[in-house]
């Protein structure tokens, strides 16, 4: 009996004197940044009256100074064309610098050759500041 015991002690001795085989799991964390860049911007939507029907391929014209109806144009800053939900969407990133904003008009032409057809009985006044999307509506009969 003593041989048994003998032989259970050293097959224990044995088994508890083996080297344990270690598992570590490593992970790793990453992390992802993205950079917004936000645009200044004006979005002039131009609908024809009385149903406000988005008009596409209409001229929209962005002025410094009001215009008036009886006076030639001013100096027409930029001119951008409606697309077919009727919106010009002027990007104005490279000439609004300031934060407290700057004034602009705008009208709606249908563009004949070299001369534009006031399509507008308004020009809709928008201040428009650095990093900021501004809209309005313009209205056509």
């Amino acid at each position: 009996m003593k041989k048994i015991v003998f032989i259970f002690s050293m097959a224990l001795a044995i088994i508890g004197c083996r080297e344990e085989s270690t598992h570590e799991t490593s992970t790793s964390s990453s992390s992802t940044s993205s950079t917004v860049t936000t645009t200044t911007s004006a979005k002039i939507t131009v609908l024809k009256s009385p149903n406000s029907t988005p008009q596409k391929n209409i001229s929209v014209l962005m002025f410094k100074s009001k215009p008036s109806i009886t006076e030639a144009l001013p100096t027409i800053l930029k001119e951008v064309v409606t697309n077919d939900k009727g919106e010009a969407v002027f990007d104005l990133s490279s000439m609004v610098i300031s934060s407290t904003g700057e004034k602009f008009y705008f009208g709606a032409f249908r563009k004949n050759g070299d001369s534009y057809v006031l399509l507008s009985t308004y020009f809709p006044e928008l201040t428009i500041k650095k990093n900021a999307i501004s809209s309005t509506y313009i209205i056509i009969q």
